[in-house]
Parts: C-alpha cells; sequence; structure tokens
C-alpha cells in the first residue's frame, strides 16, 4: 500500500475472511502435521456451547461417531473369536454460542459395560481440527495492535510532512489485521497418546496439539510483522528524512511483538496458556484407535454402545460421557440367549439413628441365571432421582438396586431404608409471646423442636390453632379472637412419631381499654348581632380532654336541629348540636344556643279606634299597636 500526503487512517477491527487467512496459512507454512502431544494442558476461558449436544462439557456440537467394526444387527462378532483392531471416529462443528468451562480438553470414548476388560488402547489418537481464537482476550495481542495502530499513524504523519516520500505498509497492515478479534487461525492434524481409565473409558488430551497449532501460526504472524516492520523503508526524493523519522517510531510497535514473541518461542511467560484460553475447536474429526477382544463365552447378544465425544472437564466421569450424542455400536452375538432372575421381594436395612445417613445394605454378589447358574453380578445403588449413592451412607428413603453382569441385561431390586422406632418425646414448647385482642385474634410464637406439629388447646381442652415448626424450631401460631382476653391455654408438640411433648402453660393478654374523649358538661352560647340576623359565630374549643387527662385535637361540626351541617358565623337564633371529632375516638357533642340581643326600647302608645259593647255582653276594644306586642 503507497502512501502518499495521507490523513492518519482510523481504527478498524477488521475480520479476515476464511480464504485471506487460508492464504496467510499456506504462504507461511502454517498447516500442522503429526503433532505428538505428551501431557494434557489448560483449560478454555470462552468455550462454545452444544445447542443440541447432551452434555454442557461438549467442545463440539452436532456430534457424531462410529466404527469400523464391520458388525451390524445382522453380523456379529461370536464369542472367542479373538481381538479385533476397531477405530472409532467422532466428528462435530463448531460450537455457535459461548460459555465458560474449565478445566483440559480431551477426546474420550466410553466402553459399555458388557466390554469393559476387553478393550485397550491400540495406538494414539489422531486429531484434525481447525482452531478459532478470540484475540481481543489477550491484553498483550491488544497491547500489538494498539502499538501497530499508533504506528500506522505515525507512518500517515511522516508522509504528511514529507510529501515526496512514500510508505508501502502493505505487508505491516495485512498481518495486523490477522491479530484483530476473532479469527480462524489455522487447522492441522496431530497425534496424542490415549490412555485406558480404569477399563471404562479411553482417553486422549487435547491441549498441547491444540497449543502447538496455535503457537507455530501465532509465532508466525508476529514473526511476518516484526519483519514487515523492521524492513519498513520510505522511497522518493524526501526517503531520508522520512527513513529517520520512521526509525524512531518502530522500537515501541517491535517491543509489544518481542513481548509475546519472545516467550511464545522460549516456551516461557504463560503466552501459550493466554492463546489456549481464548481459543476453541472448530470443525473436528478425531479417531481413537482400539483393540476389542470379543469375550469367550456371551451369555445372549450384545449391542455395544461406544459413547464419544471430545470435552473440557477437570473430572472425566464416564456416567456423565455415556450421555453424550456421538454414539456407535460394536455388536456381539450370544451363544445361548440367558437372562438374570431378578430378586423377588424388597431388600431392607436400617439407619442407626433418626436422620442418619449410615444405613448398609445386604447386597447379594451372585444371581441365579435362566439356566440355574450363579452368575457373578455388581450392583448399584440410586435414589429416586437416579444419581448413584454409596451403600453405608444410605439415609431413610426407597431406592433401586441395580445388578449387572457381563453378558446379561442388567435387572432391579427395590431397597427400602427405614429409620429405627421413635419413642421420645419433644421438650415442651418454649412460648416467646402472645399477643392480640378479642376483636382481631391472637398470635402465638416460639419455638419447640424442628419440624414438630404445634397444637393448642383452651381450659376446656379444645383444639384452637395448631402449625408445624419450621427447620431452625421457630413456629407461629393464630388463634380466633374468640379464645377470648384472659384465657388460658395449653402448647405442646408433637414430632413426625407421634410423641407429644408435655404441654407449656399459657394465657391471651387482656383486652386494651381505651381512653375515650370527655364531652363538655355546659352548653355553648352565641349571640347574633341583631334580632333576625344569621352572623353568630361560637367561639369551639381545639382541644378536649380524653379519660386519661391527655389533650386531644379535636374538629367540631354545627348542626341544626334538623342534622344539617351549618356555618359557624351564620348562626341565627336557635339551638344547635356541636360534634368534636379526634382520630382514635368515638365522637362526643355538646348543645349550642343562639340568641338575638336584648330588646330595651318601648313601643309606641297604642291607637285606640273603637270602644263598642254594654254592661250586659261586655265591651270590646280595638285599635292598632307594634307589632307582636301584649295589649294590656
Amino acid at each position: 500500500m503507497e502512501m502518499q500526503k495521507q490523513k492518519p487512517p482510523r481504527k478498524k477491527n477488521k475480520i479476515i475472511t476464511k480464504r485471506k487467512v487460508l492464504s496467510a496459512t499456506m504462504s507461511g507454512t502454517l498447516l500442522m502435521t503429526s503433532v505428538v502431544i505428551p501431557t494434557a494442558y489448560s483449560l478454555l476461558s470462552n468455550q462454545i456451547t452444544a445447542q443440541a449436544a447432551a452434555l454442557n462439557i461438549d467442545l463440539l456440537q452436532n456430534i457424531t461417531s462410529s466404527n469400523n467394526s464391520g458388525t451390524s444387527t445382522t453380523n456379529r462378532w461370536t464369542s472367542n473369536s479373538g481381538s479385533h483392531n476397531v477405530d472409532f471416529t467422532i466428528s462435530g462443528h463448531a460450537l455457535a454460542n459461548v460459555s465458560l468451562l474449565s478445566g483440559p480438553r480431551y477426546a474420550a470414548l466410553a466402553i459399555p459395560q458388557e466390554l469393559r476388560g476387553f478393550v485397550v488402547a491400540n495406538g494414539n489418537t489422531s486429531v484434525t481440527t481447525n482452531l478459532t481464537i478470540d484475540f481481543n482476550q489477550i491484553a498483550l495481542i491488544n497491547a500489538i495492535v494498539s502499538a501497530g495502530d499508533t504506528f500506522v499513524a505515525g507512518v500517515a504523519t511522516i508522509l504528511g510532512n514529507n510529501p515526496a516520500a512514500s510508505i508501502n505498509l502493505t505487508q505491516v497492515t495485512t498481518q495486523l489485521n490477522l491479530l484483530k478479534g476473532i479469527q480462524n487461525i489455522g487447522g492441522g492434524t496431530f497425534s496424542t497418546p490415549t490412555t485406558l481409565n480404569g477399563n471404562s473409558m479411553l482417553s486422549a488430551p487435547l491441549n498441547d496439539g491444540m497449543g502447538a497449532i496455535l503457537s507455530q501460526n501465532v509465532t508466525a504472524i508476529l514473526q511476518n510483522l516484526r519483519t514487515a516492520v523492521n524492513s519498513l523503508t520510505a522511497t522518493g526524493l524526501a526517503a531520508p528524512a522520512a527513513n529517520t523519522a520512521l526509525a524512531l517510531i518502530k522500537p515501541p510497535l517491535i517491543t509489544a511483538i518481542d513481548a509475546v514473541l519472545v516467550p511464545l518461542v522460549n516456551g516461557t511467560g504463560g503466552i501459550l496458556d493466554l492463546l489456549l484460553n481464548a481459543s476453541a475447536l472448530g470443525d473436528t474429526s478425531i479417531t481413537i484407535p482400539t483393540k476389542i477382544t470379543a469375550p469367550t463365552t456371551i451369555a445372549s447378544n450384545i449391542d455395544a454402545k461406544f459413547v464419544g465425544s471430545a470435552v473440557q472437564t477437570n473430572l472425566l466421569d464416564v456416567n456423565i460421557l455415556s450421555g453424550a450424542d456421538g454414539i456407535s455400536y460394536v455388536y456381539l452375538a450370544g451363544d445361548v440367549n440367558l437372562t438374570l432372575v431378578a430378586p423377588t421381594g424388597n431388600l431392607s436395612a436400617t439407619t442407626s439413628a433418626i436422620g442418619a445417613s449410615d444405613a448398609t445394605a445386604t447386597l447379594p454378589t451372585t444371581l441365579k441365571n435362566n439356566a440355574g447358574t450363579d452368575i457373578p453380578v455388581t450392583s448399584v445403588i440410586t435414589n429416586s432421582s437416579g444419581t448413584t449413592v454409596t451403600n453405608g451412607q444410605l439415609s431413610a428413603g426407597t431406592y433401586t438396586v441395580t445388578y449387572s453382569a457381563a453378558g446379561y441385561s442388567s435387572v432391579t431390586q427395590t431397597l427400602v431404608v427405614t429409620d429405627p422406632a421413635d419413642t421420645t418425646a419433644p421438650d415442651a414448647p418454649i412460648v416467646t409471646s402472645v399477643t392480640g385482642n378479642s376483636t382481631n385474634g391472637y398470635t402465638v410464637t416460639g419455638t419447640a423442636e424442628s419440624n414438630s406439629t404445634i397444637t393448642i388447646k383452651n381450659g376446656a381442652g379444645a383444639t384452637v390453632g395448631t402449625a408445624t415448626t419450621q427447620p431452625n424450631g421457630s413456629y407461629s401460631v393464630n388463634l380466633p379472637g374468640s379464645v377470648g382476653p384472659n384465657a388460658p391455654l395449653n402448647v405442646t408438640a408433637a414430632d413426625a412419631a407421634g410423641n407429644v411433648s408435655n404441654p407449656t402453660p399459657t394465657t391471651t393478654p387482656a383486652d386494651p381499654i381505651n381512653p375515650v374523649l370527655v364531652a363538655p358538661t355546659v352548653n355553648l352560647t352565641a349571640t347574633t348581632s341583631a334580632i333576625g340576623a344569621t352572623d353568630a359565630m361560637a367561639t369551639l374549643p381545639a382541644t378536649l380532654k380524653d379519660s386519661e387527662g391527655a389533650d386531644v385535637p379535636v374538629t367540631a361540626v354545627i348542626t341544626n336541629a334538623s342534622g344539617t351541617a351549618v356555618t359557624n358565623g351564620s348562626l341565627s337564633a336557635g339551638t344547635y348540636t356541636v360534634t368534636y371529632s379526634a382520630s382514635g375516638y368515638d365522637d362526643v357533642t355538646q348543645t349550642l344556643v343562639v340568641t338575638d340581643p336584648a330588646d330595651t326600647t318601648a313601643p309606641d302608645a297604642p291607637t285606640v279606634g273603637n270602644v263598642t259593647g254594654n254592661s250586659t255582653n261586655g265591651y270590646t276594644v280595638t285599635g292598632t299597636a307594634e307589632p307582636g306586642s301584649t295589649i294590656t
């Protein structure tokens, strides 16, 4: 890339296409073959989670498995047919989502129960894979990218100051882009030792082989980048000045490159661990070579299910691996159709104490087959969830015992474990408090034996409340208000075996006596401004005493004889009721009497209009005077 009087380039995290990566791989001789790895390596920090796989430790999705035994349901090996070389091939694709796994990576092949002791490793495991790495997770790589971007910007500045110079950055930017974001780092084939784990599983570590691919590919990128930077020179009329300036900005980038390259080449500083932590398997094919020896006798047809996968875990567990998706079968023919006879009746065992986990069941070491022959068997005890448990550490409950023998289908028997009889009554419960009243009911709280039943009876012996204690022994029982105040109660605790404690006596509290407002004892009075006016205002108290002598703020409402509220200050002559209210108290009332002012002016003298009558019938005097006045 020729640069001449250009602006500094903007930083971009560019994902290189697969074609470009393969091109870089081919030109840098990055493809690997036959890399022998002696041991396992470290964990993968941003591993991809399977969408369709059965295990959360799988490194691949859509895992399939096959073998070249040549057997089928119609073409089975016979007993005593000797040893057979069988290669198991496990294939899968890169996972789609990222999650955190821990532990070393392995290729693993679970050996079915029927053929354990008849399968051994037959050479190194071969792995062909493509690797993807997220360089964003590696701080030292990010430091190189940052220094590289600064370097490119510096070149742009040099060219801006030296228009007559040209600098070709193609090789530098090409290598820098290979260190940005998520990259397909390349593929390869390597071999790794195959180990037999306790006759139940074959495994082969993957980390060293992956590390070798990562190391060689990343080393090549860094070496190419370092060479491109060191060999970068300016051309043109202004080349001397540009090269002088160029020499000043190269060291920081070279230093950042060497911070990764030197320890990576020397195998120091944990750089390879960082690369492994940020890497993931792409499309992968794994071949595990085995030698399978057919048993000398086979009781019945065996469809031997081998389960293969690529996993990352700190603990290789054949029971977990047996649930994976990479299944293939080897088929063997039975000599005769013999079956194990399942025991009749349940097994039983007893713990040493209630709640203990120490029961040991006596399990048979042989079972009869349908021909009457004693067959040695192994037994596995599982709980109701299907989890394997240890004989001698059994708690009360129902279990399943599965008996297995080579060449036979497994049979089961039920095992019932019980605690010894409980004849000890719980301690009398402790009553911490009894609160409430006859209106809202009562609450009794306290402590007693955990998981016991609390029963509360009244003085007549009737049950008025029950509850179960919490695991910490606490209880809370609600009683109805009908129990009443000052009522005697007896509280007992009963355990699961029905043993009842001595009663603890207690009583309900007395109902509280609430204070009441004290109504004023005299009438209030008020006077209008004139006879017939409606403007009287009564002076109303803002507080009243309660029955305990406390001053209580009150609000007042005045109502007339019809019960209608009227406004203080707009009162006419008459009798009213003042109602006082306060929160938490019943209302009280007081009478208010409103009068007009007194009349002290004498009326005018009456006018006599006529006097009629006689001494026999009496007389009538008529006339006029002040309305409403009394005529005498």
